[in-house]
């Protein structure tokens, strides 16, 4: 096993660590999916386009990451999915990395 895979190993040991690290690779992807996608819609490259509302009034993708951060918390308030769930952890991994994406996507908006 690599160094980087023994690292990531050790990290997936400790809840508190995994859910930290997951929410790292959230933000991470989902700040450089944010701009990847943004320059796509400004230079009109398909199948990219400004999500609006039927009206025509345009959505911020900032409104999901809201949204997101608001069930987050609420989900951590109420204790589930906090990564003392058993093994595999999976909602705790689940929700560690959407923390992350949707704090990417409320920061976004102000690059």
């Amino acid at each position: 096993m690599t160094r980087i895979g023994q690292f990531v190993h050790g990290l997936m040991d400790d809840s508190q660590q995994e859910r930290a690290f997951l929410s790292a690779v959230g933000f991470t992807g989902g700040f450089a999916g944010c701009r990847l996608v943004t320059h796509a819609i400004r230079r009109h490259i398909p199948p990219f386009h400004n999500f609006s509302s039927k009206g025509g009034t345009h959505i911020h993708h900032s409104t999901f990451g809201i949204f997101g951060l608001l069930g987050i918390g609420f989900l951590w308030a109420q204790q589930i999915f906090t990564g003392h769930d058993a093994p595999p952890r999976w909602g705790s991994r689940i929700t560690a990395t959407t923390y992350g994406l949707a704090a990417a996507l409320t920061l976004d908006e102000f690059a």
